[in-house]
């Protein structure tokens, strides 16, 4: 039997406590700088990879705006998203519509009562890219590698323990039987369909050690089992890569499905809507909204709305004054333009946040308590504080270039100068931002605002992440200690395996301690907004993987 890491010689580890998961980069709805990127026409892309004796292979391509930053599937925690769940697999995948794992590398699980050991069963007649036979010893050498590296979203692993305790804790049970024990409970049919750090790959990866591996996957390789291999006749970027169809996989193919599919990066909004309407393009994210109502009266394409898990935070500093203060924090929170933010910035393409887990996704809460724009209320919470007349100036940080985070803050800006209070609205790169809101929260910013999306479907990666003190030096920007409300989401998050019932009520319960303590809130839930070309069927969104295009479900 075959050893983890039997053929790469592994590398120290990092600190033995992982970070919580980091910000994936701002979401941009207009670019900050235009890059033009020449379009390759349909048939040029046809040209380009068709051979001589058949008829031009199908391609597909995808118009994004976001680059691609790793290929590495056990530390890529960005944009790559868009890419690696086409060619690699996880044990389970996410269903949005049952809100449960569905099968994938895995046919089966159970787990003990307790919740602290499972055993998966694996698929059979499933092939790697380079012949490689999936098994679970390639389970266990995938997950000992992004353990032992200990980067990007390996983290959710933890319930294996640190990489000597998950050497211990993975057991192959058999070629087609993996036993995961655990060092306390957790839901690890959800953790196995994270798009981030929860990918099988070829224990035959090139490499002598983690560092070389990582560099054979950065120069455009892969060892995955997906639909799709990265092409390697076509050279790849971050900002163009081809796929080509992966004949031998395990799921079988039908016609009409595309032999081949492109991602290709354009940042501007309207160079990407022009490449769809022109058909240089098939399918693209987040053009102007002023634009839809032409573009769904244009038979040639469609327009497609569709939920997200993702959603727009607003922290105050619980710090410093004046927003430590917590009447000075309700008035804000009662001056929030939240309808306004729903209906004029994002024109309906959203909702205004009850709670922090965004709407549709499973820990949502409709009956919680939450704010609502009322500036007679706002003035009386500020009669309450050390300040009834304000008088006092907040600062407002937010990625330059980020529309929803600019109009948010113009829209408070006024609300708030009825209560004299003076927004101080600062535009800033996100390492700018992120520098002085982890420097020192003494003297940090005032209103810190993010988005945030999951890294697995759980409430607990939102209320952790950007709530817990543990998360302090992290993404907990409102600076919240609450000692109670720490060991009821890690209650919570024990029993979402064995109770789930119990579990959601500690989520409510730990929502309904931030709704009080108000570090922070959901301002509006967003939904994800697709062009497509009228003659691409089979497209569903699927909000766990943000803003992937699963280009197997497609055909033509």
């Amino acid at each position: 039997m075959a050893t983890p890491d039997s053929s790469v010689s592994p590398e120290p580890a990092p600190a033995p406590t992982p970070p919580p998961a980091p910000r994936r980069g701002p979401w941009k709805l207009i670019a900050v700088i235009v890059v033009v990127i020449v379009a390759l026409s349909a048939i040029a892309a046809y040209a380009i990879l068709s051979t001589p004796s058949t008829a031009p292979p199908s391609v597909v391509t995808y118009a994004t705006n976001s680059e691609m930053v790793t290929l590495d599937p056990s530390s890529e925690f960005s944009n790559s998203i868009l890419l690696l769940p086409n060619v690699y697999e996880t044990l389970t995948k996410w269903n949005p519509a049952t809100n449960a794992a569905d099968p994938l590398l895995a046919t089966s699980w159970t787990h003990s009562s307790d919740g602290l050991n499972w055993t998966f069963n694996l698929r059979h007649n499933v092939t790697f890219h380079d012949g490689a036979a999936f098994n679970a010893d390639a389970v266990k050498y995938s997950l000992m590698r992004t353990i032992t590296m200990g980067q990007g979203a390996a983290y959710i692993w933890s319930p294996l323990g640190n990489a000597t305790e998950a050497q211990a804790n993975i057991v192959v049970s058999g070629s087609y039987t993996i036993v995961f024990h655990l060092i306390y409970t957790a839901a690890m049919d959800k953790i196995a369909s994270s798009g981030y750090g929860a990918y099988i790959f070829s224990p035959n990866t090139p490499g002598a050690n983690y560092t070389l591996q990582q560099d054979w996957f950065n120069a455009g390789h892969d060892s995955g089992s997906g639909p799709y291999a990265i092409s390697t006749s076509t050279p790849y970027s971050n900002s163009y890569v081809v796929l080509d169809k992966y004949a031998n996989y395990w799921g079988g193919w039908t016609a009409g499905q595309f032999d081949h599919a492109v991602i290709k990066v354009i940042p501007d909004q309207i160079q990407r809507e022009q490449a769809v309407t022109s058909g240089s393009a098939d399918i693209t994210e987040d053009v102007p909204l002023q634009d839809l109502p032409n573009l769904q009266n244009n038979t040639a394409v469609q327009v497609l709305k569709t939920p997200s898990y993702r959603a727009l935070y607003a922290f105050f500093n619980m710090v410093k004054s004046p927003t430590s203060n917590l009447s000075v924090r309700k008035a804000l929170a009662y001056a929030l333009p939240y309808q306004d933010m729903v209906t004029t910035v994002a024109k309906g393409l959203g909702t205004q946040s009850i709670g922090v887990i965004p709407a549709t996704m499973w820990g949502h809460d409709d009956t919680l308590p939450h704010y609502a724009e009322n500036l007679v209320l706002a003035q009386q919470w500020l009669n309450t504080s050390a300040h009834p007349h304000g008088g006092f100036t907040l600062s407002y940080t937010y990625v330059t270039g980020d529309l929803y985070e600019q109009k948010l803050a113009e829209l408070w800006k006024a609300n708030l100068a009825t209560l004299n209070i003076t927004l101080n609205i600062q535009p800033m790169p996100w390492e700018t931002q992120w520098a002085l809101a982890t420097a020192n929260p003494a003297t940090a910013q005032d209103i810190f605002v993010m988005y945030w999306w999951p890294t697995y479907v759980t409430p607990y990666d939102f209320l952790y992440n950007m709530f817990s003190n543990y998360s302090y030096a992290f993404f907990n920007l409102g600076y919240y200690n609450n000692p109670t409300f720490d060991s009821t989401i890690d209650t919570a998050s024990a029993e979402e395996a064995t109770n789930p019932t119990a579990a959601l009520a500690d989520y409510r319960s730990a929502q309904v301690m931030l709704y009080t303590d108000l570090p922070g809130l959901g301002v509006v839930d967003l939904k994800n907004l697709y062009l497509l070309r009228s003659n691409v069927h089979g497209f569903t969104d699927n909000p766990a993987y943000p803003l992937v295009v699963f280009f197997y479900q497609l055909s033509h």
